[in-house]
């Protein structure tokens, strides 16, 4: 395991919590709502070869 895999298994899991819920962009907050963005959008300029 790379030195960044217990934090990766933690994202992973906390993915799997939310995608597996039924939520609804209306249950959230929209200070939670701009949380996962801010996150995704984050993620996907820090590894844009992994959104390909």
């Amino acid at each position: 395991m790379s030195p960044h895999g217990r934090d990766i298994n933690r994202f992973v899991a906390a993915c799997e919590a939310l995608l597996e819920m039924n939520v609804a962009t209306a249950d959230l907050t929209e200070q939670e709502g701009q949380l996962i963005q801010y996150y995704i959008a984050a993620l996907a300029a820090k590894f844009p070869a992994l959104v390909e």
